[in-house]
């Protein structure tokens, strides 16, 4: 896959021998290895081959299909990588399986960080669903987490993601590490934010940062200070 991309080759192919179990891992990554080069490589038209692949026996190659949807960067992976975030209904039909794995449910989840969001906000709507889901699995949680620091919101919709993810951090009894990526998501947000903006939020990384909270906490409300800027007599102290 990689050669296949470094030289423009249109395809790649492998040939393992006799059939015997060992080579199935090797068959196995290789079919991971083209479903991230079709995400790194392709476009619209690979949608619908990597939705296929979410039906491969091998596991790591059907992680390898929901990467590739995010790298498409397309917005038609969206509706599939939001059915697999959410795990059940249509999620379960494009796994060919009465279940979606957790660990699956949050590769789609970091996987919407990178096709960005559509003008319905679809892809946004169900990642801030998960993470403020206190049932919801702690790895899906942080990967949700993950994909909305990572994602661009308009100026005039940025204030509902503020409001979210300040929401998550003040909750009594949160997990704290969920907690932490809360903070940095709200520092990566505010570091696009007009100067001066939502001033509540950085008064909230402010606290925790001079607080006694736990050190994870506090080293993240430090870099999300760092990563939203300032020049008040508050971060000359932090």
């Amino acid at each position: 896959a990689l050669a296949a991309i470094e030289h423009n080759y249109g395809s790649a192919g492998v040939v393992l021998g006799i059939e015997i179990p060992v080579l199935y891992h090797f068959e196995a990554g290789f079919r991971f290895g083209m479903n991230w080069a079709l995400g790194k490589t392709g476009g619209v038209d690979e949608v619908a081959v990597l939705v296929r692949m979410l039906r491969d026996r091998s596991q790591s190659v059907r992680k390898a299909a929901v990467l590739g949807l995010g790298l498409l960067n397309v917005k038609e992976s969206i509706a599939p990588l939001q059915a697999i975030v959410a795990g059940k209904g249509e999620g379960c039909r494009l796994f060919g399986s009465r279940t979606v794995g957790t660990d699956v449910r949050a590769y789609a989840a970091a996987a919407l960080g990178l096709t960005g969001d559509d003008e319905f906000g679809n892809a946004r709507r169900i990642l801030i669903e998960v993470s403020g889901r206190r049932t919801e699995n702690r790895e899906v949680r942080v990967s949700a987490l993950v994909a909305l620091a990572n994602m661009r919101v308009p100026g005039a919709e940025l204030g509902d993601l503020v409001s979210h993810l300040m929401a998550i951090t003040r909750k009594p009894r949160e997990d704290s590490f969920v907690q932490a990526h809360a903070i940095g998501a709200l520092g990566r947000q505010l570091a696009h934010a007009r100067q001066g903006a939502h001033a509540d939020a950085v008064d909230l990384l402010m606290r925790i940062a001079k607080s006694k909270m736990r050190g994870h906490m506090r080293t993240s409300a430090v870099i999300a200070l760092g990563l939203c800027g300032g020049k008040s007599d508050q971060h000359e102290e932090i």
